[in-house]
């Protein structure tokens, strides 16, 4: 991986543009989602080494909430939980 001089000012935008790309894979069609992978594995890996492996404890804070958010959409109604449905009375 290349690192530029100025490392926290190139990781803190390409933390940016990476949000931004990962916004646009869920909203763009399949075949779109496919042409900007790579590049944003790519750009995952450079902020990696540049931003988060240098702040540990920022990096674990984003790590246990992209889980959390995981976790939230594969399973909305919690791990052990079942669907709930009430009647009105």
């Amino acid at each position: 991986m290349i690192v530029p001089a100025n490392a926290q000012t190139a990781g803190n935008w390409g933390y940016v543009l990476l949000v931004c790309l990962l916004i646009a894979l869920v909203q763009v069609s399949s075949r779109w989602r496919t042409i900007l992978l790579p590049p944003t594995l790519c750009l995952a890996s450079f902020v990696w080494e540049t931003k988060l492996s240098v702040e540990p404890a920022i990096t674990r804070q984003l790590l246990i909430g992209a889980i959390l958010i995981v976790m939230m959409n594969a399973r909305p109604y919690g791990l052990l939980g079942t669907r709930r449905v009430e009647t009105p009375i």
